[in-house]
C-alpha cells in the first residue's frame, strides 16, 4: 500500500518538475517581451495578484494558504531572476 502511494507521489512531482519547466519557458517569453517594450522586470502589483489568487484556490482546496504563498514567493523570485538574465 505505502510503495504505491510512493509511486502515485512520485508521479504528482514528476508532474510538477513539467509544469513548473512549462512556467518557466512562458517566464522567458514575457522577459523577450519586457526587454522589447523596456519594460521593469518587477510588477509587485502583478506579483501580487498572483500570491492572491492562489491563495484563495489553495484555501478552496484544503490548503495552507501560507504555505502556498511561501512557494509562490521562490517561484516569482526564481521567475525575476530568469528575467534579469
Amino acid at each position: 500500500m505505502i510503495e504505491k502511494l510512493r509511486k502515485e507521489i512520485d508521479r504528482i512531482d514528476n508532474n510538477i518538475i513539467e509544469l513548473l519547466s512549462k512556467r518557466k519557458g512562458a517566464v522567458k517569453k514575457i522577459a523577450g517581451i519586457k526587454r522589447q517594450e523596456n519594460t521593469p522586470v518587477i510588477d509587485k502589483g502583478r506579483e501580487q495578484e498572483i500570491i492572491n489568487r492562489l491563495k484563495k484556490l489553495s484555501k478552496e482546496n484544503g490548503l495552507d494558504e501560507n504555505f502556498i504563498g511561501s512557494v509562490y514567493r521562490i517561484i516569482i523570485n526564481n521567475s525575476r531572476n530568469e528575467q534579469e538574465k
